[in-house]
């Protein structure tokens, strides 16, 4: 890998109750539908804000927001069909942290009252230092 002004590393969680909420500088990107508004051959970011979990599980119910989920946005922009497995990052001390991987949610771009949800990485901070080689 070629790290240059547009590839970075971005670093894993501190530990695994790292927080975002707050944090301004919360980008997610990915190669997903655009539904025509976007150039779906350029990688697309975005500024987001991390929700609270209690936020997202009223938003999506009580049983499906669980505490290895990090949600980000409102609905009106977030992720969209083919982001999946893409990155949340977090500057966090001058560096990017990545907070989440793209999960799942509702079908399309535009989902009002639902946030995007994503895996907390920071939950799973054994199982990779257990398996990373």
């Amino acid at each position: 890998m070629v790290f240059d002004e547009y590839v970075q590393p971005a670093c894993l969680p501190t530990d695994e109750n790292q927080v975002f909420l707050g944090n301004t500088n919360c980008w997610i990107t990915g190669w997903g539908v655009t539904q025509g508004s976007q150039d779906e051959n350029v990688l697309q970011e975005l500024n987001i804000e991390v929700r609270t979990n209690s936020d997202c599980a009223n938003a999506w119910g009580q049983n499906l927001i669980s505490d290895s989920h990090i949600c980000v946005g409102h609905g009106q922009t977030g992720a969209c069909t083919g982001d999946s497995g893409g990155p949340l990052v977090c500057g966090v001390k001058g560096k990017y942290v990545l907070a989440g991987a793209t999960s799942w949610g509702k079908t399309g771009c535009q989902t009002d009252g639902y946030p995007s949800v994503y895996t907390r990485i920071s939950k799973y901070l054994r199982w990779i230092a257990m398996n990373i080689v």
